[in-house]
């Protein structure tokens, strides 16, 4: 006789309804954040004799503004350059930690899980002070590390998570059919590992 997975209960309606209004809570003022962006200003959004029209004005706006161009412009540069570092170091202290022995593996494996279980107030204080203390100019450098260090755990762990499940015969087979370490790495490892690099 087969043996047949148990379904699984449903939820009570008071749990079903507390998710409800969380997510109404969560994504209902976002709605409306984003519908008054495409209206001109006027008696409200909700007002009986509202004069108001749809307009890209305030797109236009924020667009012309120099500053929040500026401002865009250094949020792209820093999203991009913190994960590209944070993929690279996550990837390989990922790859160090779950393959390699050496001294202090243990104390290493501890330090990723400092950046996730401290407060983001704190990390960033002291990495202010730490960036004082080393005379770095305080920039998009400065921005880019603090956002590394922060980052690098997420990668850490979910690629860590992906090796953990890794076989590794596919690799001694690529090395047995002659690849290089670099091609076993790019041809094997990498494609299986991707979806956790991904997720990081």
């Amino acid at each position: 006789m087969a043996f047949q997975e148990k379904s699984r209960p449903s939820a009570p309606w008071h749990a079903k309804g507390v998710t409800v209004f969380a997510f109404l809570l969560l994504y209902v003022p976002l709605a409306i954040l984003v519908l008054e962006s495409f209206l001109s200003i006027g008696s409200g959004l909700l007002g009986e004799h509202s004069t108001r029209s749809w307009t890209l004005e305030w797109y236009r706006k924020v667009f012309s503004n120099h500053e929040v161009l500026q401002a865009l412009k250094m949020s792209l540069l820093v999203a991009v350059f913190s994960t590209l570092l944070s993929i690279v170091i996550g990837t390989l202290a990922a790859l160090a930690l779950e393959r390699t022995k050496f001294k202090g593996i243990k104390i290493l494996d501890g330090l990723t899980y400092v950046p996730l279980i401290m407060p983001e107030i704190v990390l960033g204080l002291s990495l202010l002070i730490w960036f004082v203390f080393l005379g770095l100019t305080l920039g998009a450098v400065s921005m880019i590390l603090a956002h590394v260090t922060f980052s690098v755990s997420f990668v850490v762990l979910t690629v860590r998570a992906r090796l953990q499940g890794f076989d590794r015969t596919l690799e001694e087979a690529a090395r047995d059919l002659g690849a290089t370490p670099l091609q076993t790495f790019l041809k094997v490892t990498f494609p299986l590992i991707w979806p956790g690099i991904l997720s990081g």
